[in-house]
């Protein structure tokens, strides 16, 4: 699995895009780096993390809480409010990351499943209230 970070001009969004067989240890590194990568930028108060280009999606049912649990400890410290939007295509993934969000549904966390990212910039337009710019 490969995964990318991108930030639009302004720092405010952090673009993470997935592509390929995605484990639970693949998931793990992408959080890690994330992590890294908005503590060092600081301004980021918007996600997209987007998986519609994945081949398989091999994450147990059962680790998703654990990844739940492990991305809240980690993003805690970035910032009292995250608005971060999923782009899931619909079957196993799309069941999975619904899971994730009911485990990280904290006050000040808001998480919208998208199906595609013309859906999730909207969406993420609308939470901001600004006219937030996306480059491919």
């Amino acid at each position: 699995m490969a995964f990318s970070y991108r930030l639009t001009a302004d720092a405010r969004v952090l673009l993470t895009e997935y592509e390929g067989d995605i484990t639970s240890a693949d998931l793990q590194r992408s959080q890690a780096a994330r992590t890294e990568l908005l503590r060092e930028v600081g301004t980021v108060r918007w996600l997209i993390n987007d998986f519609t280009r994945c081949g398989s999606f091999d994450v147990p049912t059962d680790s998703v809480r654990s990844h739940a649990e492990v991305a809240h400890s980690r993003l805690a410290d970035t910032g009292p409010s995250l608005s971060i939007a999923f782009v899931v295509p619909p079957g196993l993934a799309h069941g999975l990351a619904r899971m994730w969000t009911a485990h990280v549904e904290e006050p000040g966390w808001r998480v919208q499943l998208c199906r595609d990212r013309a859906e999730a910039e909207q969406w993420l337009r609308a939470e901001s209230g600004l006219p937030l710019t996306f480059a491919d």
